[in-house]
């Protein structure tokens, strides 16, 4: 019943707030991000499609346009064919954040992870080509900001798919591209491990860490360090996969979090 109440109350409200107050871009971003903040992303994209139309070339508009797009593949991936539309709704804004807003970190960071998302829904040479971009601007991310914590994690990802590449998809690499893959996932397991130091309350640090221990096949790793953290990231997840259209996703989310921490 309180989850109905807040879809009524955000789709009132952002059916008459135009006609009510000013029609400024600050204003339905606000908007925007008091829905995302309960995981209402519908609501929230509303909001931000109108802040767009006012202020196309905004860079906290193009990275909310970006974000919401992507967050929406995320949400429908394993579950609907929907979820590589999505994902390549949100490129287009954030190949425009980049481009007008090379100088911030949050520009490449954004780009990096629009491109990484449509990596399992492309071939072996798609791949290969879309990840020298993911790669890139993971590199210019942590270039402008050596402490966004998000950029190791998703470091850690790239490194940890690169090394489960077959030998003749390292071969593919070596000969198109002249380059070679010497990563392993023990390079992902320190990338990850400095993120944890870093932000030691991050709950994609310890997500990531999961696959990448199950990777090495670590199975009786130190779950001790990580406990303390345990209730705080369960309630994490736990609200950010509340809604009843996440519901399915966040049971399989939270188990896998569960496992991990046990």
């Amino acid at each position: 019943m309180e989850r109905f109440r807040s879809y009524f109350f955000w789709f009132i409200f952002g059916l008459y707030a135009p006609c009510v107050f000013s029609q400024t871009p600050d204003d339905f971003i606000r908007l925007g991000d008091c829905a995302y903040a309960q995981c209402l992303n519908d609501s929230a994209k509303v909001q931000y499609e109108r802040a767009y139309k006012l202020a196309p070339d905004s860079f906290e508009v193009l990275k909310r346009m970006a974000t919401v797009y992507n967050d929406e593949g995320k949400v429908l991936l394993h579950s609907s064919d929907s979820a590589e539309v999505k994902y390549r709704m949100a490129i287009p804004f954030a190949r425009e954040l980049a481009a007008r807003y090379p100088d911030r970190a949050e520009s490449h960071f954004c780009l990096a992870l629009c491109l990484g998302s449509l990596i399992p829904f492309q071939s072996v040479r798609q791949k290969i080509s879309n990840s020298k971009e993911v790669l890139y601007h993971l590199n210019e991310t942590l270039r402008l900001d050596s402490s966004m914590v998000l950029a190791y994690v998703l470091l850690g990802v790239f490194w940890r798919e690169a090394a489960s590449l077959s030998w003749l998809e390292k071969a593919f690499v070596r000969i198109v591209y002249g380059e070679s893959i010497d990563k392993t996932v023990q390079d992902s397991e320190n990338i990850l491990l400095r993120a944890k130091e870093m932000n030691p309350r991050c709950p994609y640090v310890y997500y990531e860490l999961y696959w990448t221990y199950k990777s090495m096949g670590k199975k009786n790793w130190p779950c001790k360090i990580y406990r303390p953290f345990s209730h705080f990231h369960r309630s994490t997840f736990a609200k950010k996969y509340s809604s009843k259209r996440r519901a399915k996703n966040g049971r399989l989310l939270l188990q896998k979090i569960n496992t991990f921490f046990c």
